[in-house]
């Protein structure tokens, strides 16, 4: 995915978009949240060591790290807390 193609689907969709590394501890921990959300969300999973321009792009400095994107409205999750944070909210 390129920077163009996940800012329309940022613009024009209801996303969660899901950032993360392998080296990334709190990725780990965080992957279970990730799949749950998959099954109630769209939902987009990178891998950012394959998409590094989207790093800097989309202010993405902490991870793992967590976009929702609704009719252009866009909020950050950065972190294991926050995504917890988001996530139990939804439950």
């Amino acid at each position: 995915m390129n920077a163009t193609e996940l800012k329309n689907i940022l613009n024009k969709e209801s996303v969660v978009v899901f950032f993360y590394a392998d080296w990334c501890g709190g990725c780990k921990v965080a992957s279970p949240i990730g799949q749950k959300l998959a099954t109630r969300l769209n939902f987009r999973l990178i891998k950012i060591q394959e998409n590094n321009d989207l790093e800097e792009q989309f202010e993405v400095d902490y991870y793992p790290h967590v976009i929702i994107a609704h009719k252009g409205s866009i909020k950050h999750y950065p972190g294991l807390q926050m995504i917890n944070d988001f996530y139990e909210s939804l439950i």
